[in-house]
């Protein structure tokens, strides 16, 4: 059983940024000139010689490309889920001829060279690795360094992708903490499972079939805009995991959103029960919006899987309660809302009790799961409701 949690690193983004512009603000002009290299570094160095670890310098050849930078998102995207440790980490994007065995080995013997413990090796197979160093710094703690290697297509052409991050807890940049502005970590609601956890005790209270039986008890809910190119679908089918899911799809151009998903209106008293809980089993092959995890609270939540729960609390007031998933690299996501899975993994997710909200159900309404952004490609195996 694991319990899935981000991780914070505090104050590295702040470095990163400032690194970026120094970076960007001096390579824009003459990005392909055989001296970028050299130049964009200088922030780095500036930042890891205050540190007394020492630059670590750029594969010989290699050439930083802005272009993937600035679409960092989605070249992740593309690539192997890194080490967790990495998942908030900013990366500066190279690319070279040479191959990523050869990338590699030179970082192993410079690395070593320079002084830098090597860690760990994640090996990805034809789609590359990524090694991790550690140095102690001035502050008596460590550094960690990580370099990705693998090949990647880019305008049709394959490329030797270099990655190049860091890892620099809080109290080794001196920042004070007085004057830096940063948020609380805010933990999801509910628990997020990569293996089938212990079922929960109690009773499921939707009367409908399980979804791997079929899908026509449910309601369809297909949201379309006005893009001239665009589809929404809710199927019902094979897996090899769960026999028969439930496939929510959207494709958009240009770019606007809309929804898919199934709902069914209920008439549920719960207020007999102490506990009650959502249970979802589903994963995400693909998300693409404006809002995934809802970042700009203004505009309607996005995210290929969510579940909504409409109620009337004790008072007969409506009420209503949603939570949603994204995979991809989201800066200021709705933490409350929305936990972050990987993507093409099924995960099995449980809520909190319900009957602790201040607004505690008493009848459930309306039960809905269903994607919502520009294009999207999500599963739902199973959900219910769960009384104790």
């Amino acid at each position: 059983m694991c319990i899935f949690k981000t991780k914070k690193i505090i104050s590295l983004v702040i470095l990163i940024i400032f690194s970026i512009v120094i970076v960007l603000s001096s390579t824009s002009c003459n990005i392909n000139s055989d001296n970028s290299a050299k130049k964009e570094s200088g922030g780095v160095i500036s930042l890891f010689d205050s540190l007394d670890v020492g630059d670590v310098p750029s594969f010989p050849g290699s050439r930083l490309d802005v272009d993937l930078y600035r679409n960092l998102d989605s070249v992740l995207g593309e690539l192997p889920v890194l080490p967790e440790l990495f998942s908030d980490s900013g990366f500066f994007t190279y690319i070279t001829k040479s191959s990523p065995e050869d990338v590699s080995a030179y970082y192993l013997q410079k690395m070593e060279s320079l002084g830098w413990e090597f860690v760990d090796t994640y090996d990805y197979g034809d789609q590359g690795s990524f090694t991790t160093w550690q140095k102690m710094a001035n502050t008596g703690k460590y550094v960690t360094y990580g370099i990705f290697a693998g090949n990647y297509l880019k305008n049709d052409k394959t490329v030797t992708l270099i990655l190049n991050g860091f890892i620099i807890p809080e109290n080794e940049t001196n920042m004070d903490d007085s004057s830096s502005n940063q948020k609380e970590e805010i933990e999801p609601e509910g628990i997020v499972y990569f293996e089938n956890p212990t079922p929960l005790a109690g009773q499921g209270l939707l009367l409908t079939k399980p979804i791997s039986m079929g899908i026509e008890d449910w309601k369809t809910w297909l949201q379309e805009g006005s893009s001239k190119k665009e589809a929404n679908e809710v199927n019902l089918v094979d897996d090899s995991q769960f026999n028969k899911v439930v496939r929510f799809q959207r494709s958009s151009d240009p770019d606007e959103g809309g929804a898919a998903g199934i709902f069914q209106e209920t008439d549920i008293s719960v207020s007999q029960f102490k506990s009650l809980y959502v249970w979802l089993v589903g994963k995400i092959d693909n998300e693409n919006g404006g809002n995934i995890a809802n970042t700009s609270p203004e505009w309607f939540p996005e995210g290929a899987i969510q579940v909504k729960i409409k109620y009337l609390d004790t008072a007969g007031t409506e009420q209503q309660w949603y939570h949603g998933f994204y995979y991809s690299r989201i800066k200021n996501p709705d933490s409350l809302h929305f936990n972050k899975i990987n993507k093409g993994d099924y995960f099995w997710y449980i809520s909190p009790d319900m009957m602790t909200f201040e607004n505690k159900p008493s009848v459930i309404k309306e039960v809905k799961v269903y994607g919502f952004g520009w294009d999207f490609s999500g599963s739902v195996a199973e959900i219910n409701l769960i009384g104790y």
